[in-house]
């Protein structure tokens, strides 16, 4: 698994403690990482997946309503493709519905997802379920300030160096979104500092990499050591 919360699919199925084996993902550090770039003219809140149930975007446009109250300019970002039509027209309806045509902008699909999380004042994930997201490890390598719903294994990335609220609760994020907003640029760098440290300590390309070639290496060793038992018994 991924994250220690996806062990307990193994655990309902009554696999061994000692044959479970976490390996959280990693991202490429020299390809998502913080750049410099001037202020912003406006708040600008990134959100970056697909847009379809799972993610809860309808959850995060109504927070940008609440959001709006307090910062009239700020700009909300969401960049992926609609994988479920019905849902995409359901969130921009809820668009229409609050008057954000000014304040949400459905981005579509960018290849260069570094980019977007450079100029990010505030990356904000609303999903309703995860395993081990890469949008938050990608935007914790990026020097991001993060605030996310608290699902799957969302806390084991962040840390304390982000945010947490519970999924469907959009006053709760909303609230979250204001309070990174209402820091100096230099209160959010930092934060964002402190992200990407605990990531380049943890969730990199190539930990991750390393991890199954030495859990690989191991099984072979294992096997090499039954077959020469099973060999000398003969």
């Amino acid at each position: 698994p991924v994250c220690s919360y996806n062990t307990r699919w193994e655990q309902w199925w009554e696999v061994p403690p000692e044959r479970i084996k976490v390996i959280h993902n990693g991202a490429d550090p020299e390809k998502f990482k913080p750049q410099y770039r001037p202020p912003n003219s406006h708040p600008v809140v990134i959100n970056m997946g697909l847009i379809f149930a799972l993610k809860g975007q309808l959850t995060l446009i109504e927070s940008a309503a609440i959001v709006r109250d307090k910062f009239p300019d700020v700009e909300f970002r969401l960049y992926g493709k609609p994988s479920d039509l019905d849902y995409f027209d359901r969130c921009q309806q809820k668009v229409k519905e609050h008057h954000l045509e000014n304040t949400v902008n459905f981005a579509g699909f960018t290849d260069e997802p570094w980019r977007i999380y450079g100029v990010a004042d505030v990356v904000a994930i609303s999903s309703i379920s995860e395993g081990f997201p890469y949008a938050v490890i990608e935007a914790m390598l990026c020097g991001a300030a993060i605030v996310s719903t608290d699902v799957g294994g969302v806390e084991e990335a962040l840390g304390d160096t982000g945010l947490l609220v519970p999924a469907n609760r959009p006053i709760d994020l909303a609230e979250s979104i204001i309070k990174l907003l209402s820091l100096t640029p230099g209160q959010r760098i930092n934060i964002g500092e402190k992200s990407r440290h605990r990531a380049l300590e943890l969730f990199t390309l190539k930990k991750c990499i390393q991890t199954y070639l030495d859990l690989y290496l191991q099984l072979i060793r294992q096997a090499r050591i039954s077959e020469l038992k099973i060999a000398n018994k003969s």
